[in-house]
């Protein structure tokens, strides 16, 4: 089997390249293992290259270090060839996919990467684009742009961007308006605050906007928070955080969740979309999940979180 680090150059606060290359070398010296790493400029050269080496033949699996975006980038790539399985070193700015899972530092280790075990999860398909973890719409969305704007200043963390963000975007407070048909019912008028289309459960750095969902279930997670004002959004913003916002009452009739297999959304002007932290427009958007269609490999000592895996699906 052949190793295929892709690095993103831009991903994270630091240059990991170094470090990176020189754990690679150790495990190559004691596993002489098969590996190549590459630190990409853009995703169209990291898919070029998985394409290239996909195409040699023989199994490979590709690691994405990075965060949600270069994950997401990767699979767009590599679940075009059968051969290809995935993984992660979660090293962006957003690394939500990896919080469905404990113990996440394994994540990090090249060695725990080379001894990890292969499970297959959902994967949503979103017009032409595949998402592995969320697709975000109004609210989460636009704070995720200005939480983007704000990571250009270096001295700016993570969390302090999103916090940011989030409080820039609060003081707007766009909405969004949408007609919605879920699993071909008839479609929907609907005026939000936000819509949160989840195959794992977080976004945003932490908040667990979809606290039922689960990778492998055949099934994606919608949660549309009604349009509400600025007092009763910061009266429910830390539930949301932690995902127990279905359990307050405050919330009822205010938040609407459901499961489904398929969703059609209409826009009746552009409208920005966030698919794994990358943003992208659209006036239409279709959104499908394709059941088990990544080959996703866990390293040695990850385990799923007990609310982010069907046990029946699940070979892990």
């Amino acid at each position: 089997m052949k190793y295929l680090f892709v690095l993103n150059a831009h991903a994270g606060a630091a240059d990991h390249y170094a470090e990176l290359s020189a754990k690679l070398q150790i495990l190559r010296d004691a596993h002489d293992v098969d590996y190549a790493l590459y630190s990409t400029a853009s995703m169209e050269e990291a898919q070029q290259l998985i394409r290239s080496s996909c195409s040699a033949g023989g199994e490979v699996r590709i690691i994405a270090c990075g965060g949600d975006g270069t994950l997401s980038g990767v699979v767009n790539a590599a679940v075009e060839f059968p051969c290809a399985s995935v993984g992660v070193m979660p090293i962006g700015t957003g690394n939500d996919f990896v919080r469905n899972f404990d113990n996440r530092a394994a994540f990090l280790d090249p060695f725990a990467q080379l001894d990890g075990i292969e499970t297959r999860i959902d994967l949503l398909r979103c017009s032409e684009r595949l998402c592995v973890n969320m697709l975000n719409i109004g609210f989460d969305c636009e704070a995720a742009g200005q939480a983007a704007r704000l990571r250009r200043n270096r001295w700016m963390g993570e969390k302090m961007a999103y916090i940011s963000g989030v409080a820039m975007t609060l003081a707007r407070k766009p909405g969004v308006c949408l007609r919605a048909s879920i699993d071909a019912a008839a479609a929907q008028e609907h005026r939000l605050l936000l819509i949160a289309i989840a195959n794992g459960a977080f976004c945003g750095g932490g908040f667990r906007a979809a606290p039922r969902s689960s990778l492998n279930d055949g099934r994606m997670d919608i949660c549309m928070v009604e349009n509400i004002s600025r007092t009763r959004f910061v009266s429910l913003v830390k539930s949301y955080h932690d995902g127990t916002y279905l359990e307050k009452k405050a919330a009822q009739g205010l938040i609407n969740y459901s499961q489904c297999e398929t969703l059609e959304l209409q826009f009746p002007q552009m409208q920005n979309i966030c698919v794994d932290g990358e943003l992208f427009a659209a006036d239409r958007l279709s959104v499908k999940v394709l059941p088990r269609a990544l080959r996703l490999v866990l390293p040695r000592g990850v385990m799923w979180r007990e609310e982010s895996r069907n046990d029946a699906a699940c070979p892990v």
